[in-house]
């Protein structure tokens, strides 16, 4: 490869990120040799393995994690390219070049190089101490899940029953309620608690050559997050007279936004933004009373909600949902302080399993230093 192209940058990927946790990744960058042999001369390496934040199902790799790179990486001039690493200065620098004799010093011209540290030069530590290390970890794994399961099982998420009719509701019939609920609670339909808004899909609707760097957020449905936010990295801006066109699809506070067509049933809280309008994949669930809005956010990502999603969205290749058939859904109801007390008790539930995420991740960091250990010891 070195030889029939020119190999000028590889990307040492954290671990785990495209398969098993421990399995390594590299990118690859090259370009087609102008020559059959010696086009290789330099190979800049990018470390993104060592002493980085811990990566997970809820904590995942995104676009803020490549920043420095894309920024070091000179695509328009890679003759400006310039090395953070210094031997004396900055040791730990991600960023350094190599030179093609470097390399082929190298035991099999192994391209397999790091030189950052996560800490001391060498794991000092006897198989004890990483046994008793191990075993320490596997105690906090087995802590955190004894409590998620005392969560689950000690206590019901629906337990109270409060909630009496205060205005008649358009009728629900028995066949359509999917399972019973407290007898104080209630099966309501989504358009009894909230109304759906829609974009402005008039001859205002923004198009893409009026984005502009700053202004006002143009939200559509692939900024929405995992985690149910708005992602303001990838966020598209319009101007002010171009927000102040459009005749409806303004955000307000305390609303949710629910994806209608392409990732449809998605949901999300507005924040970071507290202005901006949406585009047309996406409506707004704007709540009667907001002191709603975060069980109905749960809810909403909830199996139940996939359900009645199900039950309204077209047959279509590209299946999609009308704003009024999302205000068919129904919501069973429960009254305020039950609510909150779900939304607490999810939120406590879903920072047990980040919990049990980091020891697990950090159990199997001691394991590969556990056979980095043996290895070692065999070599000896």
């Amino acid at each position: 490869l070195m030889n029939k192209c020119n190999l000028h940058t590889i990307l040492r990927l954290p671990s785990g990120i495209f398969y098993a946790q421990g399995v390594q990744t590299n990118v690859l960058f090259f370009d087609r040799g102008t020559t059959d042999q010696n086009n290789t001369e330099e190979i800049w390496i990018y470390d993104m393995r060592h002493k980085m934040r811990t990566f997970g199902k809820r904590s995942p790799l995104n676009e803020k994690d490549f920043a420095e790179f894309e920024k070091l990486y000179c695509p328009d001039n890679r003759t400006e390219r310039k090395e953070t690493y210094d031997a004396e200065a900055n040791p730990e620098g991600r960023w350094r070049r190599f030179t093609k004799e470097d390399i082929e010093a190298r035991p099999n011209t192994s391209l397999d190089i790091s030189w950052m540290t996560d800490g001391e030069e060498a794991d000092t530590r006897s198989l004890s101490e990483i046994l008793t290390a191990m075993q320490k970890k596997s105690e906090e794994i087995a802590k955190a899940v004894a409590l998620l399961n005392q969560e689950l099982a000690g206590e019901k998420l629906i337990k109270e029953k409060k909630i009496k009719k205060e205005k008649h509701l358009p009728e629900i019939t028995e066949e359509e309620k999917p399972f019973e609920i407290p007898d104080r609670w209630e099966w309501v339909r989504l358009g009894d608690i909230a109304q759906a808004v829609n974009g402005d899909r008039g001859k205002n609707y923004p198009r893409r050559e009026e984005y502009v760097a700053s202004g006002i957020a143009w939200i559509n449905a692939g900024h929405i997050t995992d985690d149910g936010y708005l992602n303001a990295d990838k966020m598209n801006y319009i101007t002010q007279n171009k927000y102040d066109s459009l005749r409806s699809g303004k955000i307000q506070r305390n609303d949710l936004l629910f994806c209608l067509r392409g990732s449809f049933g998605k949901v999300a809280r507005i924040e970071p933004f507290c202005e901006g309008a949406i585009a047309s994949s996406l409506a707004i669930i704007r709540l009667f009373n907001t002191a709603l809005r975060e069980y109905l956010f749960i809810y909403l990502k909830s199996p139940q909600a996939a359900n009645e999603l199900n039950k309204y969205a077209n047959g279509t290749a590209q299946p999609n949902l009308a704003a009024k058939d999302v205000l068919k859904y129904l919501i069973p109801l429960p009254p305020l302080a039950e609510q909150q007390r779900i939304a607490d008790k999810v939120s406590a539930l879903f920072a047990q399993l980040d919990a049990i995420d980091k020891a697990y991740e950090e159990y199997q960091e001691l394991q590969q230093a556990m056979k980095a250990k043996l290895l070692d010891l065999a070599i000896q």
